[in-house]
This record gives C-alpha cells, structure tokens and sequence, in this order.
C-alpha cells in the first residue's frame, strides 16, 4: 500500500528553529480522509489526494468517451486487465459486503469504479482488492465497526430497547481484522486518536478484535 507525497503531506511545517524529524511528526496530526486510490494490476494500492482523484477521473471520463467513439472495442479490451482503477473505499467497501453476505460468488456490480483507460469495472472479480487491504484501508481511515454499515455504524447512537437480542452473525472481516491488530491495542488506539474516533472504539468491532485470544 502506497501514497502519493500530496496525500502525506497536507501542510508545509516550518523548518525554524526545529529538526526536520519533529516536523515530519507533526504531519500526523494533519491527515487527510481516506477515500480514493488507484488498484494496479500486481495488486498495490494508492492512495491519492482529493485533486489527484478528480485529475484521474477527468483521464478516464476522458478515456471512456474516446472508447464510446471508436468502433473497434477489441483492442482497448484488451489492455483493460493491466489498467489501473479508480475506486472509492465506501463503494468497494459496500460491494465486498454486498457479495459477501449474498448467495452468489460470481460478484457484484462495483459502483464508480473506473479503469483510467475508460473501461468501467463491473464485477468484484474485476478487482484485486483483498479482504485484508480493505482491512487496512479502514483501519487507517479510523473505522472502528466491520460490518455491512461501515463507517456508519462507527457512529454513536442511542440505544433501543430490545425485548429479545438476536444473535448477530460475525462480520466477513472479522478473521482479517483480528490477524491485523490482535494484542495491538495500543497501536490501535494511536491510529483511530489520530483519526478522532477514539471514543467510538469501546465495545467495537475493533475493540473485539484486539482482545480476542
């Protein structure tokens, strides 16, 4: 998983009167959200910066039109599978759940993912996105809950009652999740305070996950 140096650096930190390691400290505070990256064919990951996305999307818009007027489709087909995509993490987030909790294995419709050469991506399979990247993905994005809902369900929420609970059934993520931060608590508690969702991580999914045995 990779990073563009416009995604990592959200501020310019003055150098007077302070090392350069403090300074490259202090980005930490200054994150930007995770929400568009580039999937490369060997399955690296990219995360872009907000103006780099709409540069991206402008390419494959672009793209896409040169394709819709071309008569011949078969030899820009062709080059599809090597093309990097553009997708957002909640609409790859929500196909993976999507597939996940259907009876179905071929996949889903992947909503706004976009190859750069203009061909739109149509199934899961499509993609080379693992359960554990999505993983790591919302764990730096400060997800605390696993679920369908996402980040959604990382929000606080009064609770109703219930005259008999039923039993929730385990999220498709949790087996990644629990090889990722299991006893790394403390880890965890710095990436999610950095995110300013440290008050949602009791009774989490990412709660659970780090004290599991």
């Amino acid at each position: 998983m990779w990073a563009t140096s416009n995604f990592v650096r959200t501020i310019a930190a003055n150098s007077a009167g302070s090392s350069s390691s403090s300074n490259n400290s202090g980005l930490a505070e200054y994150l930007r959200p995770v929400d568009a990256l580039l999937m490369f064919a060997d399955g690296s990951l990219l995360l872009l910066s907000e103006r780099e996305a709409d540069a991206m999307q402008r390419l494959a818009w672009a793209n896409a039109k040169q394709r819709g007027s071309s008569s011949s489709s078969s030899s820009s087909s062709s080059s599809s599978s090597s093309a990097p995509i553009l997708l957002q993490l909640a609409y790859a987030r929500h196909t993976f759940h999507a597939v996940s909790s259907s009876s179905s294995s071929t996949g889903g419709a992947v909503r706004l993912a976009l190859a750069l050469n203009g061909e739109r991506v149509r199934t899961l399979q499509q993609l080379a996105l693992t359960p554990a990247d999505l993983v790591c993905l919302q764990l730096f994005a400060g997800d605390t809950m696993y679920g369908p809902a996402g980040a959604a369900s990382s929000r606080r929420q009064q609770p109703q009652p219930q005259p008999q609970p039923q039993q929730e059934r385990e999220p498709a993520l949790m087996p990644h999740l629990r090889a990722l931060v299991r006893r790394k608590r403390a880890g965890v508690e710095e990436v999610v305070g950095l995110r300013g969702n440290l008050a949602l991580l009791p009774r989490s999914h990412l709660e659970q996950a780090c004290e599991d045995a």
